[in-house]
């Protein structure tokens, strides 16, 4: 299911779409089940500060399996044309989710993790 994450009280924003183009399904997690849906049920649905400090270093722990299920993400034209486009693209979403658990760390604000409608991901 895609999902929605937002930093409370702030503008910071990160949409994660479903399936093989999941960034965190790349890392081998999922937002709602596994050690990631255990770290949002210790905070009542949302990732506290401390649940994003552990997320940071989950995803730190497991980037050697991101790369390489990176280079498996479906290239479908217009966007991205090519694999080297697609890998650029993930690593640009990476950083922006760790740019968001970041802020949400410094901030002392949990991340609300909300279902994202359908056709509505991007």
């Amino acid at each position: 299911m895609p999902v929605r994450l937002r930093v409370q009280g702030t503008d910071f924003t990160f949409t994660d779409p479903d399936g093989p183009r999941s960034l965190l399904g790349l890392f081998g997690l999922d937002w709602f089940t596994g050690e990631v849906g255990a770290l949002r049920e210790r905070s009542g649905g949302a990732l506290s500060p401390a649940a994003a400090q552990r997320l940071l270093v989950l995803l730190a722990e497991r980037e050697e399996l991101y790369r390489l299920n990176a280079r498996h993400v479906p290239v479908v034209p217009p966007h991205p044309r090519s694999v080297n486009e697609a890998l650029v693209y993930l690593h640009s979403r990476y950083l922006a989710l760790q740019e968001l658990l970041r802020a949400a760390i410094e901030r002392d604000a949990p991340v609300q993790v909300l279902p994202e409608p359908p056709g509505e991901a991007r």
